[in-house]
């Protein structure tokens, strides 16, 4: 099995974000937020490294110039020096977001590059046309009993042995 890595895409948090609270301030770092499907109530941290751009967009937002799409999580920021974006609360990050993968199964050709990959319930982000087609018409089709957080073993056998028949090997993401 892989494991996740995040590329630090900031898309997860510019999507799922309106469902995470602010429910009120402790101080410029500290607050209780509320995560707007399950109705958990967790404190949140601003580690030390984001506070400077957290402040900064907290200023862009009130000011109404951030930029930042509506649903965007109020703790996604920009992530300094390294590029890309950052959560601002990373270590006290609700469950929700903890258990959150954006892609679910990597898809490698004959020579182990990376073709493709399962996200969502039961969909494919390939460049490779031969790929997309052969998911649509075998794979997409399959029924999948997946609810969130977890995946159908089944289907992920099934999923594998019909990649393997067509030279492609699936890796499933922890």
């Amino acid at each position: 099995m892989a494991k996740f890595v995040c590329s630090l895409c900031g898309k997860c948090c510019g999507s799922l974000g309106s469902y995470i609270v602010i429910e009120r301030g402790m101080g410029a770092r500290n607050f209780y937020c509320r995560n707007g499907i399950t109705g958990e109530l967790f404190p949140a941290y601003i580690q030390p490294e984001y506070a400077d751009e957290f402040e900064k967009r907290s200023a862009e937002e009130a000011a109404g110039t951030s930029g930042s799409p509506v649903t965007a999580c109020a703790f996604l920021v920009r992530n300094p020096g390294a590029g890309g974006y950052g959560c601002a609360i990373h270590p006290t990050r609700p469950r929700l977001c903890r258990e959150f993968r954006c892609y679910h199964m990597n898809i490698y050709d004959t020579m182990g590059g990376l073709r493709g990959r399962v996200i969502g319930q039961n969909a494919i982000r390939t460049p490779d046309a031969s790929l997309e087609t052969f998911w649509n018409e075998h794979i997409a089709p399959l029924p999948c009993s997946n609810r969130p957080g977890s995946r159908d073993p089944d289907w992920t056998r099934k999923v594998l042995a019909l990649l393997a028949s067509r030279g492609y090997r699936g890796d499933p993401v922890e």
